[in-house]
Formats: structure tokens, C-alpha cells, sequence
């Protein structure tokens, strides 16, 4: 029976080892946060695929890359997007979950597969690794250790890339002042109790008057001899903030929309807050995420109309991701060019976002299975959100190579064939959209019946 290691236990490495576990393979797990010695700087519980940042899965319509992706991977039967569904909690047109319900079963199913053995320890020596094992996972997502992280340096022959990630902090639900915040969908009825977001309304003075204590405030420090770069796509609040007074109007901090049904008025700007769990007790602040010292955190987000005597449940914090070069250093297979029995999975390879590193499980599966059996298990036709994603990783320019969360730019245009059998009603940016998911989702299929 071949023997795989796979190191790390997050989204990746979850729905890895649930795919492997199909299969007539032996599977060693390392997983050093389930030692009680380890420390993360963002990981909270030993559960496996634990949600780090944010609860939400981010869109399940068809006319958004992430809902496309999403009802891909249940097609190709995803374990963690099944899960995310079964603990899906309001979240108007996005997928969120209740966190540690999710989680929590996620590893109690995970524990009890065969053939499956959990070592509670940080795997520290590739190159024994890869001697003991028929192939090595590195699934440690991008809160790779420094360890694990410079082992994988030496071995691809380059200097790692990396950038800074923020997580936003969380709020006790009671405490919010409902007095003055109000429940609203952007652009959906006034009133709708119904409604998933609670919204806290700020004036133009109120407003301007927050981004500026926002930029005097202080910041926790970066690594030592690192630089301040940031993924766009999780960029801290602050740090938008110093682009341009103006930015948060256009981003987490947006009014327009909205209609308070108190006075039945747009605010000029608002923080969005979302549920967090199944019984609706926890929210989070939508885009939020903050290197602020804790001590600012409470001191400004207590400014906020609404939080006044808000308790802070988790406050903002700072990680660094680490990622590889793929497009240099990955086979398409997502082994390493240099030594091609270890393969990386998650967001290291070089996607980003929890949806995106479910699905490169998919593409080392293949990977792994394909070297073990010298037979494929998986399609990932270019036409497909996983197909273009999986194609980013080794097409992207090396030069300026950064994680990419899937979007509708990576697929391949409608072709004058496809516009006729999939775009109803003219060439619409959405309806564009919609008609390159219904090719998608058309031709999968076809696949799996």
C-alpha cells in the first residue's frame, strides 16, 4: 500500500486527505497545532480546516467567480464545500458558516477514516521525509512555519515570496447598540428585519474624523527586515486608508445602498457587520481586517456609531502568508521542479482564498494519484473556474507572480458557438458572466454522468 505525507491539516490538506482516503493509500498526517507546545500567530483551536479570517466562502451566485468555483467543486463531490452548505448561516448571496460547527465536524469525520494516522507534531525534515514516504504533501497553508519555510527555499533553489494578511475582530452580538445601527441588504428592502447584515451608520463628519485617528494610530510591527506588502485582496483598513482619504467609501466602509428604515435615508458611509455563528451571537466586521495594537482597536472601533459599549469577542490581527513562485518552481502536476515527489497544496501554491485552496486540493490529488497509479482521477477542462485557476499557477508571469483568487478574467472567452447556446439576453457584463458559468457548469456535467 503506498505510504503519503501530508503536512498540515487546514482547507487544503482537509479536503486532500478526505480525497486520498478514497483510495487504497496509507496516509500520514503532521499536524504540530494539535502539540499544545506549538504556537500559531493566528490560528484560535486544534480543529482541521480551521477558518483563519473570515467565516464567508464569499458568493454562492452564478454570475461571481467564487459561486461558479463553489458549484464546480460540488460536482466534483467537495467534502468541505458539502460541509460549508450543511452549516451555512445568513449571509444574504454568500456562503458563511458557523465556524466551529463546521470545523469541528470537519475533524471529527477526518479522524475517523482508515488508514489515516495524526502526528501532533511540526514535520521539521523534508528530505527524510520524502526517503520514508512514496509522496510528501505540503499542505501547511500560508501560515507555513519559518522552519518548513526555509527547508522548502533550499529546496526550489529560490528566495520565497511573501506578503502581510489581517483578520478582523469579532463582536458579541448583544452588545451592539440596535438603538442606532439598523438590519439591511445593500440595495434590498427597507425594513427587512429579515435582512443578514447589521449596519452602523456614520455621518461625513463622523466619517473623515475616523479615517483620521485611523491613520495616527499605532500599528503592531512587522516581522524584523520584512516589508510592508500586502495582498489587495485582504488589505488592512489602515493601510487603505493611507491611499487616499476617499478609499473606504469605495470599499468596507461604502453607504450607498443602504436605507435605514428609521429615517428611511442613505448613511454617507457604514460598517457592516455579519453573523458569524449558527446562533447568530457573534458578528464580525466585514473588511476590517487590522494591524492596529489592540488597545487602538478598542479605543477607535468604540467611535463607531453602534459599538459605543461593543464587547470585543477577537480582536483584529496581522500573519504573515508565505507562497511560492508557482509558475517557477511547480510541475503542473503541483510537485516541486526540483524535487518531484513533494507536491504543495492551499494557498502556498499560490492561489488565495478559502475556496481556491479547497480546490488545488483537487489538482494534487491528481498529482499524487497520477504518480502513485500512473492513471488520472481528475478533469480540469480549461472551459472550468478549477481548470483556469489551475492553469494561472503555471501561465502567470514569474517576474510579478502573486496569489490570485479566481476570477472571470482567467477563463477563456464565450466563443461565437457559446454565446449562442448559453447568453440569453445580449452581452451584459452579468449576463456574460452568467453564460461563462453555465458553459462551465454545462460541460462538467456531461463529465461526471
Amino acid at each position: 500500500m503506498p505510504k503519503v505525507c501530508i503536512i498540515g491539516a487546514g482547507l487544503s490538506g482537509t479536503e486532500l486527505i478526505f480525497q486520498l482516503s478514497k483510495f487504497n493509500i496509507e496516509i500520514f498526517v503532521y499536524e504540530p497545532r494539535l502539540d499544545p507546545l506549538y504556537k500559531s500567530g493566528a490560528h484560535k483551536s486544534t480543529f482541521f480546516a480551521e477558518l483563519v479570517c473570515s467565516n464567508s466562502l464569499r458568493s454562492n451566485k452564478l454570475h461571481t467567480a467564487a459561486g461558479l468555483l463553489k458549484e464546480e467543486l460540488r460536482l466534483y463531490n467537495s467534502f468541505l464545500i458539502k460541509l460549508a452548505d450543511k452549516h451555512a448561516v445568513p449571509a444574504g448571496d454568500a456562503l458563511a458558516v458557523s465556524r466551529d460547527d463546521f470545523c469541528k465536524e470537519a475533524t471529527e469525520s477526518i479522524l475517523q477514516l482508515p488508514n489515516l494516522k495524526v502526528i501532533p507534531k511540526e514535520a521539521d525534515d523534508l528530505d527524510k521525509l520524502v526517503k520514508e514516504f512514496d509522496a510528501v504533501c505540503v499542505c501547511a497553508g500560508p501560515l507555513a512555519s519559518k522552519g518548513l519555510s526555509e527547508q522548502l527555499a533550499k529546496i526550489t533553489g529560490e528566495e520565497y515570496l511573501y506578503f502581510y494578511d489581517a483578520i478582523a475582530p469579532l463582536l458579541e452580538r448583544s452588545s451592539i447598540d440596535m438603538g442606532v445601527c439598523f438590519k439591511a441588504e445593500r440595495y434590498g428592502i427597507p425594513g427587512d428585519e429579515g435582512a443578514d447584515y447589521i449596519n452602523c451608520p456614520l455621518t461625513r463628519e463622523q466619517y473623515y474624523n475616523f479615517v483620521e485617528e485611523l491613520i495616527k494610530a499605532k500599528k503592531a510591527p512587522l516581522h524584523e527586515g520584512d516589508e510592508g506588502v500586502f495582498f489587495r485582496g485582504c488589505m488592512p483598513i489602515e493601510a487603505m486608508a493611507e491611499d487616499a482619504p476617499d478609499t473606504l467609501l469605495n470599499g468596507p466602509m461604502r453607504g450607498d445602498g443602504l436605507i435605514d428604515s428609521k429615517n428611511y435615508t442613505t448613511p454617507f458611509s457604514a460598517v457592516q457587520l455579519r453573523q458569524d455563528d449558527l446562533n447568530a451571537s457573534v458578528y464580525n466586521m466585514v473588511g476590517f481586517q487590522t494591524r492596529l495594537i489592540y488597545s487602538e482597536q478598542e479605543r477607535l472601533f468604540r467611535c463607531i456609531p453602534g459599538l459605543k459599549n461593543v464587547e470585543f469577542l477577537r480582536f483584529g490581527s496581522m500573519h504573515r502568508n508565505t507562497f511560492l513562485n508557482a509558475p517557477k518552481v511547480l510541475n503542473s502536476d503541483m510537485s516541486l521542479k526540483l524535487n518531484e515527489k513533494i507536491f504543495v497544496s492551499g494557498q502556498i501554491s499560490g492561489v488565495e482564498g478559502y475556496v481556491e485552496s479547497i480546490a488545488s486540493a483537487f489538482y494534487t490529488v491528481e498529482g499524487i494519484f497520477n504518480k502513485l497509479f500512473k492513471r488520472s482521477v481528475f478533469e480540469f477542462p480549461s472551459v472550468t473556474a478549477i481548470g483556469s485557476l489551475k492553469r494561472h499557477l503555471s501561465d502567470a508571469n514569474p517576474k510579478n507572480f502573486q496569489p490570485m483568487k479566481m476570477n472571470f478574467g482567467l477563463l477563456p472567452e464565450l466563443s461565437p458557438s457559446d454565446k449562442k447556446l448559453f447568453l440569453e439576453k445580449g452581452n451584459k457584463r452579468h449576463e456574460t458572466r452568467l453564460a461563462l458559468s453555465k458553459r462551465s457548469i454545462s460541460l462538467l456535467k456531461k463529465i461526471f454522468t
